[in-house]
């Protein structure tokens, strides 16, 4: 199916830049108010043959039915479990719909927040799961609080916190999370020495 002829029937729809698409997906910016219709109407021509994606109230992308985040989240946990790998928890988190597929993974905690898409599909399809969280908070502090509700590890607020509090030897993913983002934290307060 030649889904950009099909697309040029849809004058609401702009092409991305050139650098926006990829192999398997092609993007396109789209109305907020004028996104439901197109939307529906895309899906009706093109079938099943495609996913569409609408996220950040502007952006469409159309990929093949068998990609996607989700997907690719799915075969990688297969893949590690197969193989005697796999993680004992996994953490997805997001703030779009283009997120939306890898909450749908089982066996999955996640953490959302900010965009109306996927707020909309939290109350719709996730409202209840305690695998799920809406985050209130930005960024890492959210995923620090995920880190805390789902017991994957320490979630120290990093507000003041210094390296030397953390005098033990620590391995851990959530660790690391947390110290990258005091780091960074530092580093945009002009508290860390910067290379010339």
């Amino acid at each position: 199916m030649a889904v950009m002829e099909e697309t040029t029937k849809f004058p609401k729809l702009t092409m991305q830049s050139k650098t926006k698409q990829q192999p398997h997906k092609i993007s396109f910016y789209l109305e907020k108010g004028k996104a439901p219709n197109v939307m529906q109407a895309l899906s009706k021509c093109l079938k099943n043959y495609v996913k569409i994606i609408y996220s950040n109230d502007i952006a469409l992308d159309i990929l093949p039915q068998a990609a996607g985040k989700g997907r690719a989240l799915a075969f990688l946990l297969e893949k590690l479990k197969v193989d005697r790998q796999g993680p004992l928890n996994t953490l997805v988190c997001g703030d779009s719909g283009n997120d939306v597929e890898l909450f749908t993974v089982p066996e999955v905690n996640w953490v959302s927040n900010e965009q109306e898409e996927l707020l909309q599909w939290y109350a719709g399809n996730a409202r209840g799961n305690p695998q799920i969280i809406h985050a209130t908070e930005r960024c890492a502090t959210s995923i620090m609080k995920a880190i805390g509700n789902f017991f994957l590890g320490p979630n120290a607020s990093p507000r003041g916190i210094r390296d030397s509090m953390f005098n033990r030897k620590i391995l851990c993913p959530s660790h690391e999370v947390v110290m990258f983002y005091i780091f960074c934290e530092r580093w945009g307060c002009d508290d860390v020495e910067k290379p010339e």
